[in-house]
């Protein structure tokens, strides 16, 4: 299998992974051939990446943390969220059936093998909810060993909620902050964003403390240099210490355009640990993370492409089947241990 962008597909190719509406019907089956009209007809509903069969790969499986349901219902609730903020009515609607969207997430989550993250694309509204889902449950599978499941599901929440002040801030900001990522820019004139988002909830009596202190304080950091309020250490609740690396490592690995690789945003978090982050969260976090898991299509220093088709001996160098060469032919499928073949490395993640 292989996980590709509409615009990059070649020809015809074969859906490898049914695709359905957020009240379950299927838009297009497993094993739908993506002729032209099907592929029109996938772009007019925002749905920009399909997973397709690949002669060769059909030993690695390209798994996403939620259900195509889930994923949809969890994109439509977003923009519905953010559509509420920026007409100023219909605010609680939108936030109770986010509420009810929770526990699917979180439970799909937990129940996940390591996953690759959804990618970014579509207005400003589906650039919020696809970095939403992906912080929602990037914190959730990574901190499953540490944290309860009522504080799993309020990491799941604020994950929603903690950026929703952008909305309120100029259009030039906001569209910055999500193509580019705002966590460690720490632009001054984006930090209003973080109250803004906590007087949208405050006096929500169905959010809980634990979901408002994560909105708080998500870009508050361990030496005090954060923001809003400058506190430090142990006043920082542990779940906002948790999302506060969760979200700088998304801002990091998940722009749309000047990303790093995702061993590089783990080096970057490890930079800053004891300062701006908990040094033994790092670490846990580093443990967990999924780095890069089966099915992530990757361009190796060769110009070759290939597919992750499993870790490796060291977790940055896992095992990869080359399935094109440098110029985009076909070739017949290698499969390559980067934990051995040293002169090898990853320079892209598609």
């Amino acid at each position: 299998m292989r996980r590709i962008a509409l615009s990059s597909l070649q020809g015809e190719a074969i859906l490898a992974k049914g695709i359905a509406t957020p009240q379950g019907t299927l838009i297009v089956r497993e094993g739908t051939p993506l002729t032209p009209p099907v592929v029109e007809k996938l772009r007019a509903m925002n749905i920009t990446h399909v997973i397709i069969e690949e002669p060769g790969t059909d030993h690695i499986q390209v798994v996403e943390p939620l259900t195509s349901r889930t994923y949809w219902l969890l994109r439509e609730v977003s923009r519905n969220l953010v559509k509420a903020v920026q007409g100023g009515k219909g605010f609680p609607t939108a936030l109770s059936r986010l509420q009810r969207a929770i526990p699917s997430l979180v439970e799909e989550t937990l129940q996940s093998p390591p996953f690759v993250l959804y990618p970014l694309a579509g207005d400003l509204e589906d650039l919020f909810a696809v970095r939403a889902i992906n912080s929602a449950c990037l914190a959730v599978y990574t901190g499953k060993a540490r944290f309860t499941h009522a504080e799993l599901q309020a990491l799941a929440l604020a994950a929603f909620l903690q950026d929703l002040g952008l909305f309120r801030l100029d259009p030039h900001l906001l569209r910055k902050a999500l193509a580019e990522g705002h966590a460690l820019s720490e632009d001054p004139s984006l930090r209003p964003h973080v109250e803004a988002s906590s007087r949208l909830i405050q006096e929500n009596l169905l959010v809980s403390a634990y979901a408002k202190k994560i909105v708080a304080q998500h870009h508050e950091r361990w030496d005090g240099s954060g923001y809003p309020h400058g506190v430090s250490g142990e006043e920082i609740h542990p779940l906002a210490r948790w999302m506060a690396i969760v979200d700088s490592y998304l801002s990091q690995i998940l722009r749309v355009e000047g990303a790093i690789l995702p061993h590089e945003g783990l080096e970057w978090l490890f930079a800053g640990a004891g300062f701006l982050y908990h040094p033994e969260m790092v670490m846990a976090f580093r443990d967990r993370v999924p780095l890069y898991p089966p099915g992530t299509e990757v361009k190796l220093s060769s110009g070759e492409i290939g597919i992750i088709a499993g870790p490796g001996s060291l977790p940055f160098r896992p095992q990869v089947t080359v399935i094109r060469d440098a110029e985009g032919a076909p070739l017949p499928p290698r499969q390559v241990d980067l934990s051995s073949e040293l002169q090898l490395m990853i320079v892209e993640v598609h």
